[in-house]
């Protein structure tokens, strides 16, 4: 099964608001991703699948220096509880445009879940990630481009993301 990841921006308007973003690298790598997108599509994207996004979380550990498991995967426990990038179920979940230190959890009263994560962290944990894009290994680029483009929209546009 796969992963899709979703905003409910189109790309035109993206393209519209990062003309004017503060952080010019930021938007510049966000214009990048977005180019070959449609001018009125949602930025809907794909890492792959839910072990590409495992692979993103797992370099992100690496990064920080946190425990990883057995097999060489990180462990959503002790610091990276509070990353937003991590700690997140891989059901449903979105991601808000606010800025909250620790990523929520809310029980539906159906059995299951519900993972709500800052936006404003994600971006700001998978920035912490480009700054090492020379140690990123092979095929990981474009796993990232897939989780940082909605990232990048949700903080510009202000606008949730819905992960599936």
């Amino acid at each position: 099964m796969g992963l899709d990841i979703k905003t409910f921006i189109n790309v035109a308007d993206l393209r519209e608001l990062l003309s004017e973003y503060d952080d010019k690298l930021q938007a510049y790598e966000g214009l990048r991703i977005a180019k070959d997108y449609p001018n009125c599509e949602v930025i809907w994207t794909a890492p792959g699948s839910y072990a590409g996004l495992h692979v993103v979380r797992t370099q992100y550990a690496k990064l920080k220096g946190w425990p990883l498991g057995n097999d060489g995967r990180y462990i959503s426990e002790g610091p990276a509880e509070k990353s937003h990038l991590i700690n997140h179920c891989d059901a449903q979940w979105y991601y808000l445009p606010v800025d909250f230190p620790d990523p929520q959890w809310i029980d539906t009263g159906k059995g299951y879940a519900v993972s709500i994560g800052s936006s404003v962290r994600l971006l700001a944990e998978l920035w912490e990630l480009y700054a090492v894009r020379d140690q990123w290994p092979a095929e990981f680029a474009w796993r990232w481009d897939a989780v940082f483009l909605p990232a990048l929209a949700s903080v510009a546009c202000s606008v949730p993301i819905e992960f599936k």
